[in-house]
This record gives C-alpha cells, sequence and structure tokens, in this order.
C-alpha cells in the first residue's frame, strides 16, 4: 500500500477538523485569533466542539490551549451528560485526554467535571490557560450557550436549540435524540413540557414530531448576521449541523491512519478496516446529509479511492456548512 494515500487522508481529515475547530471558537471569544474574516455561521455543538480540539490538540497545541481556557472560564456552560455520552464515540486517545479540559474546570470551582476527571497521559503538554474575556452568547452560532445560559444546562436548551436550528423542519424523538446525545426519555420530557408551554409545536402521528417556529424565535433572539445583510428575522438564524457525528468520524480516520503507517498494514488490510469504520458512522452520517460512496461499493484495495473521495466530500461539507451560501 502506499504511504502517500494514508497521508493524503489523514492530511484531509486533519485540516478539516482543525479549521472547523478555529472558525467556531472565534465566534464564541475574541481569544481565539484568526486572519480570516468570515464568520463561521451554524450553531457550535459545544461539548463536540472540546473534544474535536482533543483530538488534533497534539497537533495544534493552540487548540489545547484554548480546551483549557474554556474549561477555566466557561465550564459551567457545558453539559458533564452529554460530554460523556459524546466523548465515548470518539477515539479512545481523546477520552485520555480530556483531563486537558477537567481539570480547569474543577480547578475553577465547578465540581461537577470530576465525574470525568482524567490524569493526563504521561509527558502530556501542559497547555498554557488564558482569560477568554467575554463570552459571544448573542452571535447566532453560540445559540446552545445563549439558551443554556438563560435556562441552564439541561436537555430543553438543547432541544430548543436544534428545532431553531431546523429552520422549521419538525423532527421526531429519535432524531432529537440522536443528535443531542440525551435520552428519548430526557427529550420526550423536554418536548412535551416546552409544547405545553409554547415554545415549540407538536406534529400528532406515529411518530409524533417537533418543530420551532423560525420567524417567531427570530424576532426573539434577534441574531443578524454581521458579515451581511439579512433579509429576514428566520434568514438571521443559524442552522444546526451533525458536527458531532462528522467530528467522531473523522477523528476515527484520522487514528486510523496512525495505526496503517504505525503497524505496516497491507493495503487490503487498510482497505478492510475503512470500510468497517465508514459501515459503522453510515447512519450517522446519512443523517448528517453526508453523501455517502455509491452503490455497489467499490471491492477490495479500490475502496480506498472511495475512502479518499468520502473523506474530501465531508471536508466541503463541514466548509459549506460553516459558512453556508455566500
Amino acid at each position: 500500500m502506499s504511504n502517500e494515500t494514508v497521508r493524503r487522508i489523514r492530511a484531509v481529515a486533519e485540516a478539516t477538523l482543525i479549521d472547523t475547530a478555529w472558525a467556531q471558537w472565534t465566534v464564541l471569544t475574541a481569544a481565539a485569533l484568526r486572519a480570516d474574516r468570515r464568520r463561521a455561521w451554524t450553531i457550535v455543538d459545544p461539548e463536540a466542539l472540546v473534544l474535536v480540539s482533543l483530538a488534533v490538540g497534539d497537533r495544534e497545541r493552540r487548540l489545547d490551549d484554548m480546551v483549557a481556557s474554556w474549561g477555566t472560564d466557561a465550564a459551567h456552560l457545558m453539559s458533564m451528560q452529554r460530554m460523556r455520552t459524546l466523548a465515548s464515540r470518539f477515539p479512545a486517545a481523546v477520552r485520555e485526554r480530556i483531563g486537558l479540559f477537567t481539570e480547569p474546570a474543577i480547578v475553577g470551582g465547578d465540581k461537577r467535571w470530576k465525574r470525568l476527571e482524567a490524569a493526563p497521559p504521561a509527558n502530556a503538554y501542559s497547555p498554557r490557560s488564558k482569560p477568554i474575556g467575554e463570552l459571544g452568547l448573542v452571535e447566532g452560532p453560540a445559540l446552545t450557550l445563549r439558551l443554556r445560559a438563560g435556562f441552564g444546562v439541561n436537555a430543553k436548551a438543547d432541544v430548543l436549540s436544534l428545532l431553531i436550528g431546523f429552520a422549521g423542519a419538525a423532527a421526531d424523538l429519535k432524531v432529537i435524540a440522536a443528535a443531542t446525545a440525551y435520552t428519548e426519555r430526557a427529550v420526550r420530557t423536554a418536548t412535551e413540557e416546552m409544547t405545553l408551554a409554547g415554545f415549540i409545536h407538536e406534529i400528532e402521528g406515529r411518530p409524533s414530531s417537533f418543530y420551532a417556529e423560525p420567524e417567531a424565535w427570530g424576532r426573539v433572539l434577534r441574531t443578524p448576521r454581521k458579515d451581511r445583510k439579512a433579509t429576514g428575522a428566520a434568514s438571521a438564524l443559524p442552522k444546526w449541523r451533525f458536527w458531532a457525528a462528522v467530528y467522531a468520524f473523522l477523528a476515527r480516520v484520522a487514528e486510523w491512519a496512525d495505526a496503517a503507517e504505525r503497524e505496516g498494514w497491507s493495503a487490503y488490510v487498510a482497505s478492510s478496516r475503512a470500510r468497517d469504520m465508514v459501515d459503522g458512522h453510515r447512519r450517522q452520517l446519512r443523517q448528517a446529509q453526508v453523501r455517502l460512496p455509491s452503490a455497489p461499493p467499490a471491492h477490495g484495495t479500490e475502496f480506498l479511492d472511495d475512502f479518499e473521495h468520502l473523506v474530501r466530500r465531508i471536508g466541503t461539507w463541514a466548509n459549506e456548512g460553516l459558512y453556508g451560501s455566500e
């Protein structure tokens, strides 16, 4: 097998993760500096952002610094339950590095994170934490954090953020649970109570589905894009994307590439394990509306070409998701 193929695939996966992470950190805090003046405009998944930063922090040390700073100053807006659930979908190496977030969070006084406390790996990098300053919670992409600040860190805030980000499209309990990483029971309670309050609306059927009225929420939230003129209240609302699913998959791709080079896999072994990886994430990637390789898939080592095309396609998906239509 050509090591160059593996290196290309890993380079695309890691570049996508690093660029996306910085684009999203930039809209949350001025402490994340970026030369590109374009403003990301999809709702940030806070826990997924921390995890993806940890996934590539050994390649981009400033992301480790950002994670530690966020743990010090903003851990109170983060969900320990979601962090635990989403972390289980990432490679073990990411979970082993979670102490870079939990340790400063605990030192900062948020004792919830003791339940996820993890000792830093041997010879771990010591991040340089610095104040993140005023949070950009009124920025559209910070909607989940904004709702948590107003209503508490719970399923209701996250479900409402998701449905607002669906721009009037309805979602059933299974989709909401998969997207928010809360249990169906927690989602059912949240949707019932928010429907009662008139925050969201139910479409009865089998199964029942729920939606939020975009025009109404657009007028309430008033989050105009700073980089362009909005044509209406709803148009100023950012979209919700399945960042956690895509981040977890690309982190697995980077792990696959590391193992392929470290262990000297043959082209057949690398192709077989790539196919297994895609099969294991197929449902989540489809839910994220990532176009998968056409059926029937390539056989044998030829699947590596399909795999590389998929990883590149996800890079395009991420860029389009960040910035929307220009």
